[in-house]
């Protein structure tokens, strides 16, 4: 299952352009940790 995964999110962000994504996984980062600090 985790390989499938993988697969789609390759194939679902593979058009997104690099600096795009960088963006988003340092976005989602962001949101993270602000999950991790409300649960504190």
């Amino acid at each position: 299952m985790a390989s499938a995964h993988e697969a789609w999110l390759q194939d679902m962000f593979s058009d997104m352009p690099k600096a795009n994504q960088k963006d988003l996984y340092a976005l989602l980062a962001d949101l993270k940790q602000a999950a991790l600090a409300s649960k504190q």
